[in-house]
């Protein structure tokens, strides 16, 4: 049966319309709650739906569970009349956003944390200190170094074998003669992937083991600066 396009239209706005007015008398703490059960890229859509929503989904309430218990004490030194804290953090909105771009260090500097932007889900980074790396404490191979613009510390390489870096360099992403080769990343350093896991049993009290390994050649290189090896969540 043929039906009136103008009709439908109307319809689905009318429906549109009174989905709306029933979340405008939902109680505040349940949109909170709702909401906290997405993710951060659907609690700033929510703002969409009207005045009321966006002043819940920007509430603390929201945003407290979209960040660690780790960077509680920024958010608390911040709110303090005494801190004398410069860091812009007036929310726990703007604590999730900050941890986006800046680290965490935790774990006596021995690991950082941050968060990914659309998921909210935790990007760890493995200090060099917490590596096993063959002659690190001998100087004639290694030294520690303080890395710019951050309170990390890395590790160069003067003289070792191995992580191989054969020429022509190949396109971002490419590979060559069986080779990958590193990607530039938005913070300037280089990168290249190791591999992937997926935790099947959801728990996360196992152990996971990662190792970067020469197993041809031997041909002594210099000049590596190691920051760390980050575990992130796919994109």
């Amino acid at each position: 049966m043929d039906m009136d396009p103008t009709v439908s239209t109307r319809r689905e706005e009318s429906d549109e319309a009174e989905a709306v007015n029933m979340l405008k008398v939902l109680p505040v703490d349940c949109i909170a709650k709702v909401l906290s059960l997405t993710t951060p890229a659907d609690a700033c859509r929510s703002f969409l739906v009207s005045t009321s929503f966006k002043s819940v989904a920007e509430s603390n309430a929201v945003w407290d569970c979209f960040v660690p218990p780790e960077s509680d004490y920024l958010f608390n030194n911040n709110s303090s009349s005494s801190s004398s804290s410069s860091l812009p953090i007036s929310s726990k909105k703007e604590l999730f956003l900050y941890l986006c771009h800046h680290p965490l260090l935790i774990h006596d500097g021995k690991l950082s944390l941050s968060l990914e932007k659309k998921s909210g889900k935790k990007c760890y980074m493995l200090s060099p200190k917490d590596l096993i790396i063959v002659w690190i404490d001998t100087p004639a191979y290694w030294r520690w170094t303080s890395l710019p613009h951050t309170r990390r510390i890395g590790v160069f390489n003067r003289r070792i074998p191995g992580l191989q870096a054969p020429q022509p360099q190949p396109k971002e992403n490419e590979e060559l003669n069986g080779l990958k080769y590193p990607k530039k990343r938005v913070d300037g350093w280089l990168e290249i992937a190791l591999g992937e896991f997926f935790n099947r049993s959801g728990k996360d009290n196992g152990e996971l083991e990662m190792s970067v390994l020469e197993v041809n050649g031997g041909s002594w290189k210099g000049g590596l600066i190691v920051q760390g090896i980050e575990i992130r969540p796919k994109p």
